[in-house]
């Protein structure tokens, strides 16, 4: 029989799905990236814009925030009182992380259209779109680490 506390550190399964979400939300950004640096190899001074990098790498950011409740939770994945609770913690925090990161990188993925459409004239509409979506996984998550015991 596996004990209580070992499975409550089975909630470190956030860290697998959070990066799970950055990596489909960068490879979904970066393919944008790629066709727009392949409209400008093609044109006549053949200059590849570096900015687009910035879009591709937003979704990476949602892999750090496993630490909010890592450290301000610990207990929920260390004690055999809260083991359970662990393991839906750390899902909880891991499917929240997945689909931000991926959505970051779906808008992520538009915005670099965008700005290269309109030749950087909607560049902070663009960011502002995936900085939103920051700001949801980070409250989604401050959420949950609140109705924690």
């Amino acid at each position: 029989m596996v004990e209580t506390a070992s499975i409550g550190t089975l909630g470190y399964v956030m860290w697998g799905l959070a990066a799970v979400g950055s990596t489909l939300g960068i490879y979904r950004a970066g393919v944008a990236v790629q066709g727009v640096w392949a409209q400008q190899a093609r044109s006549p001074d053949g200059k590849l814009s570096m900015e687009y990098i910035a879009f591709a790498m937003f979704p990476a950011s949602q892999v750090l925030y496993p630490f909010i409740p890592q450290f301000m939770k610990q207990h929920l994945f260390v004690d055999p009182q809260y083991g359970y609770l662990g393991i839906a913690t750390g899902l909880a925090t891991g499917l929240i992380l997945l689909g931000a990161a991926y959505a970051q990188g779906c808008i992520a993925a538009a915005g670099v259209q965008m700005v290269h459409e309109t030749e950087g004239r909607a560049r902070g509409q663009a960011y502002s779109l995936v900085f939103l979506v920051e700001g949801i996984g980070i409250v989604a998550i401050g959420i949950l680490v609140a109705l924690l015991p």
